[in-house]
This record gives C-alpha cells, sequence and structure tokens, in this order.
C-alpha cells in the first residue's frame, strides 16, 4: 500500500470528457494538447486545469519487491468470502437455468418478448418491424 500511495502522489487525473461536449476527449487534437500541457515546465492552462511537469519528485524512488506465485493468472486469486459468493451465484444459475428448461413454451415465449420489449425500451435493441431488425 506505501507503493501504491507513493505512487498516486504526483500523479493527477485529466478528464476529457466534457459535460457540455462528451466527445472532445475523443478528439486527437484535445489528448495531443493534454499531454503537451502536462510536458510543460511553466503552467499551462487546458481545459479547467493548471498543468506542468513536476520535474524530478523529491522523495526517493520507489523500490519495493513484488513477490507472488502466479499458477493460474487467468484466474484471480479470491478471498473465501469472494469464493463463496460465487459458488452461491452458480448454483442460483443453475437452478434458473433448470426451471427455465421446466417451463413450458408459452411462458418461455412470454418471457422472451418481455425480454425484447426491455431490450427495446433501453435502447439495445431495435423495435421489429415485419420480422426483420
Amino acid at each position: 500500500m506505501e507503493a501504491i500511495e507513493r505512487f498516486r502522489k504526483p500523479v493527477t487525473v485529466v478528464n476529457l470528457i466534457s459535460e457540455d461536449d462528451p466527445k472532445i476527449g475523443m478528439y486527437p487534437e484535445n489528448v495531443k494538447k493534454a499531454v503537451w500541457s502536462c510536458i510543460q515546465e511553466k503552467s499551462t492552462r487546458f481545459m479547467s486545469y493548471t498543468l506542468h511537469d513536476l520535474g524530478a519528485w523529491p522523495e526517493p524512488p520507489i523500490c519495493q519487491k513484488l513477490t507472488m506465485k502466479i499458477t493460474e493468472p487467468w484466474k484471480p486469486a479470491l478471498s473465501e468470502e469472494e469464493a463463496d459468493v460465487i459458488r452461491q451465484i452458480k448454483e442460483v444459475a443453475s437452478r434458473k437455468g433448470a426451471e427455465k428448461k421446466s417451463e413450458g413454451s408459452a411462458t418461455q415465449e412470454k418471457r422472451r418478448k418481455e425480454d425484447e420489449e426491455l431490450l427495446e425500451f433501453l435502447g439495445i435493441k431495435k423495435k421489429t418491424t415485419g420480422g426483420e431488425e
């Protein structure tokens, strides 16, 4: 934690997403200007920030030994509590899957239609017209 806090001290997060124009952060010119502002010796105004290069940090460099034996990097190490929650989720999902298989086709069709209506309402799926999307 000490090394993480030390790393975070000289860092300023620059939010390129403006509430007035959310796309402003996607323009390459704005990203270039933000980076350019951060490497200047003198303070430079960028959006609502005053940015500049801090130069060499006055504290000693971070020097921490990080060790961890990783046998399966695709699997995060879980606490017992997290593993228990995942087990419970899998059990509930398994039961729901079994219930869904045992439902009649009419109930399944009704649920599918409700799901599609919800997706359309959320704007995730376009409303179907004449059997096409």
